[in-house]
């Protein structure tokens, strides 16, 4: 398993908890091309289907394809659960839509949906600028290039000075192989 599957699974088996230790989450859907080859998803496949009583032979939750179909019918079912249990109407958007795929619609306006979004990537460039600025979180391992750590260093700057981040990556990754 790579660090990035072992921190996902533990996000969402460990982490994300409330205090009676039930899911924060109502729906947990995982598009991954290792869904069903990688061991290390059989326990958030058991906690899907025994804890949070998911039926996966009615509803499809794993998805080894990228389908952006199916992403757009799930953000769409869950604005609507939104709009119900909110009552709240259509209202003007707080962000203007910067891109048109699906990916991009769940982070501009998922969090206005109560839809939380994970991402998991090897490549920081690969995922689009109006994912990269509206990413609340990063989790960085040993990088294997230059030019992808200075991807990662150019995003943050504005947070901290380059030569701090750089310095905070040397700490993070030293005797990492």
């Amino acid at each position: 398993k790579s660090g990035k599957t072992v921190a996902l699974i533990s996000a969402i088996l460990e982490q994300y908890r409330t205090a009676d230790g039930s899911s924060v989450f109502e729906r947990i859907y995982i598009f991954s091309p290792s869904i069903e080859i990688d061991d290390g998803w059989r326990p958030v496949k058991e906690f899907i289907e025994n804890e949070m009583g998911v039926n996966t032979e009615r509803e499809q939750v794993y998805f080894d394809k990228w389908d952006e179909g199916a992403l757009r019918t799930i953000i769409e079912q869950q604005k609507k659960i939104t709009k119900t249990s909110k009552h709240w109407g259509e209202k003007t958007p707080l962000h203007r839509r910067t891109g048109d795929g699906a990916l991009d619609t769940l982070f501009i306006r998922g969090r206005h949906m109560q839809i939380s979004t994970w991402v998991s990537s090897q490549k920081l460039r690969l995922i689009s600028a109006a994912v990269r600025v509206n990413t609340q979180f990063i989790c960085i391992w040993r990088l294997r290039n230059q030019l992808e750590l200075e991807a990662v260093l150019e995003e943050l700057t504005a947070l901290l000075p380059k030569q701090e981040l750089l310095a905070m990556y040397h700490e993070a990754t030293k005797g990492a192989l």
